[in-house]
């Protein structure tokens, strides 16, 4: 008997921190944008909805809530698709 009060004043006197429910991992809302020239800043910290770009898989359009990857990107056409729905691209050489 006595061992069962010594379990229950166990299980009350837990961290408060167990009796927090985890938190999972969010993601970004919105792709925020830097893409810069070596001599001008293009985007700084910019929100847009879709950046395309030609990765060595193949076309790749990243959109906001995209898994994490990583991708070596190629020479080619980088499209951002930006919230006003205007679109601008730029050439990317190697």
């Amino acid at each position: 008997m006595n061992s069962l009060r010594i379990a229950r004043a166990a299980l009350r006197a837990r961290p408060a921190a167990i009796r927090v429910p985890l938190q999972r991992r969010t993601y970004a809302d919105a792709i925020k944008l830097s893409l810069s020239l070596p001599h001008q800043p293009i985007y700084k910290s910019q929100d847009v909805v879709q950046v395309n770009i030609p990765a060595e898989s193949g076309e790749m359009g990243v959109l906001a809530n995209h898994v994490p990857c990583i991708e070596q990107l190629k020479p080619g056409l980088i499209e951002v698709i930006e919230e006003s729905g205007g679109s601008k691209q730029f050439f990317r050489t190697s």
